[in-house]
């Protein structure tokens, strides 16, 4: 499926790219992707909305922020922290905070490990912050893979046209290393605990309707619209 070769693909972008050489521990960064075009055989869309991860370390834990941005306003943010011990989450529009706590054993359930996740992370961070900007050999690595074309747009901006049969997804990512840091405090939130007693995480939380609210109205784009008639369902299968 394309979507999971666009996850795959987005995650050896971020493990490739970088700005400035950062010195203190607390490094953050903000990746965007706009200028979002996708086809379907001749027939393409070119997506107003437009996406930003802002991801970063704080003392021994690490948080992220995951937004969409509609006519300069988000409409969908998430965000969460995650520690060795704890993981806490919510959405813009919801009161509620969602804390897992015995991480560990949380993701034990998806399959993962918790120190080895902390790991990547932190391994992720100094990957960035070991470039001044990307060189046009990292540029030609990413050409090597089947199916994407990349071009140099500057030193922290590529435009990326991915093809698979007649399915065709271009954007432009640009990233930025955040000198500003954590743009988000969980701690004003009404907290609410996973009890792993739920139907899912989140479950009895406000998280979801917020999520839901914040769905419908990126639905009523006219470019989203006519991107789901175009494929006749949504364009990425979550």
């Amino acid at each position: 499926m394309l979507n999971k070769r666009i996850l795959a693909i987005v995650l050896c972008l971020m493990m490739v790219l970088g700005c400035a050489m950062a010195e203190n521990r607390d490094a953050a960064w903000q990746f965007a992707v706009d200028e979002i075009v996708v086809g379907n055989g001749t027939e393409k869309v070119s997506l107003n909305p437009s996406g930003e991860v802002m991801f970063g370390r704080e003392g021994e834990g690490f948080w992220m922020q995951a937004s969409l941005i509609l006519g300069g306003e988000s409409v969908a943010s998430v965000q969460a922290e995650l520690d060795g011990k704890t993981i806490q989450g919510s959405a813009d529009g919801a009161q509620d905070a969602l804390i897992i706590d015995v991480t560990e054993t949380f993701l034990q359930q998806y399959g993962l490990d918790a120190e080895e996740l902390l790991d990547e992370l932190d391994d992720l961070l100094e990957e960035l912050e070991e470039y001044d900007s990307i060189e046009p050999d990292d540029v030609d690595d990413l050409n090597k893979i089947p199916g994407m074309s990349v071009e140099m747009l500057s030193a922290n901006s590529l435009r990326v046209t991915m093809e698979q049969d007649d399915i065709s997804v271009s954007f432009r990512i640009t990233w930025n290393r955040l000198e500003s840091g954590k743009p988000f405090d969980l701690s004003d939130k009404n907290p609410c605990r996973y009890t792993y007693r739920e139907m899912y995480p989140g479950d009895g939380t406000d998280i979801p309707d917020a999520l839901a609210a914040a769905l419908n109205a990126l639905m009523m784009d006219a470019t989203v619209q006519e991107a789901v008639t175009l494929f006749g369902e949504p364009v990425l299968d979550m």
